[in-house]
């Protein structure tokens, strides 16, 4: 099991968010806590994404995971992209 954190500001996410898709689509994500931290212009997404040390291919068995995210499970398909962090 291992940890990646991402700084995703809130006016211009998409460099940011490319490399969290990256990771989702390649890891078998066990778990990701997600908090906007409000200030202004400066606002941003603080993620921690907790994922398996092997790697998933994306339709292989087994392809549609069990995500915890801030408490409440939901099960998201290894197709999924994150364009922006969910709402809180």
């Amino acid at each position: 099991m291992k940890y990646h954190f991402f700084h995703i500001p809130a006016l211009e996410p998409e460099a940011a968010t490319e490399e969290l898709n990256r990771l989702l689509a390649q890891y078998r994500i066990l778990s990701v806590d997600r908090h906007l931290v409000a200030d202004g212009w400066s606002s941003f997404w603080a993620l921690s994404v907790c994922y398996a040390d092997t790697e998933t291919a994306p339709g292989a068995p087994g392809a549609t995971r069990r995500v915890r995210c801030a408490d409440h499970p939901v099960a998201y398909p290894t197709t999924r992209t994150a364009a922006h962090p969910p709402d809180v």
